[in-house]
């Protein structure tokens, strides 16, 4: 009986856990900030002053960046336009400098219908995938960029101004893959004009 409860306890704490929203600070588009509690969930913030309030939400018209803080450090989250999607999307903010690298991820369930049969009837397999898209947004520019699409012709476009990058996408040092440490030596090592 205890090892049948010892389960389902370690599932009802995690279940507790995974309800309590975390630490935040919300940036209003009106420059005003508020600290709290939040999450995020379809492009949507529910804020809360205290954890038994309940949440209000907020989108892009009034919000313009959120922040999870505690533990040490902080993630940093942003409502981005880009030249992808019609409407901002909530997007983490992976490195700030002469350009900006955001990631956009979202959990997509992808249904692998086979010919397979129990009972008579199609089996179908439902998975999930966690897709990572990744967005460079200069200082000057709106529009946040699809990096990860056309990457090749695109890096070319963008990152022209620093020929060791450009090696470096040439010989597959850089790829799709290593975007994010793509970013960090433009930044650190090329374009010192900014």
């Amino acid at each position: 009986m205890k090892k049948s409860i010892l389960p389902f306890f370690i599932f009802l704490c995690l279940n507790i856990l995974k309800a309590q929203h975390r630490e935040v600070v919300v940036f209003f588009n009106d420059s005003t900030s508020l600290d709290g509690f939040g999450e995020v969930k379809n492009d949507k913030i529910y804020f809360k002053l205290e954890q038994k309030d309940k949440p209000t939400v907020f989108d892009y018209n009034s919000v313009h960046a959120i922040h999870f803080v505690g533990y040490g450090f902080i993630e940093k989250y942003e409502y981005v336009k880009s030249d992808k999607y019609k409407k901002p999307k909530i997007m983490e903010l992976i490195e700030k400098g002469k350009v900006n690298l955001y990631a956009f991820s979202e959990i997509r369930t992808i249904d692998n219908y086979s010919s397979n049969q129990v009972n008579g009837f199609p089996v179908s397999n439902y998975k999930t995938k966690l897709i990572v898209e990744y967005f460079i947004k200069f200082p000057t520019n709106e529009i946040a960029i699809d990096i990860v699409f056309s990457f090749k012709k695109r890096v070319l476009r963008y990152f022209s101004d620093c020929p060791e990058l450009i090696e470096k996408v040439n010989n597959k040092t850089f790829t799709k893959s290593t975007i994010p440490e793509m970013i960090y030596f433009y930044n650190d090592y090329c374009n010192d004009e900014f």
